[in-house]
């Protein structure tokens, strides 16, 4: 049984992973904007989403990753499919 990932260890890898996608060393906070502030667009956010799937081995629903605004609700999808995924391997 896999250990679930603490909202510490989430924001770290996501906030990596994003700043990896859009080059930049800019400061994230939790109400980030993924549009207005880094300036993603909805294809970007789909390879967010792939990234993710990827780095946390769960799944995400595409209209899911592009509905995040902000830094904190990447964040709490990824939490809140990281325990989806650990409900079903019960």
């Amino acid at each position: 049984m896999t250990q679930g990932f603490t909202q510490e260890i989430v924001s770290s890898r996501v906030e990596k992973i994003i700043r990896k996608q859009v080059g930049s060393d800019t400061p994230l906070f939790p109400e980030t904007d993924l549009q207005d502030d880094l300036g993603m667009d909805s294809l970007e956010l789909v390879e967010l989403g792939v990234a993710l799937e990827n780095e946390f081995s769960v799944s995400l629903p595409d209209a899911d990753v592009r509905s995040c605004a902000t830094l904190n609700d990447v964040i709490q999808l990824v939490l809140d499919a990281e325990s989806e995924e650990k409900v079903r391997s019960t």
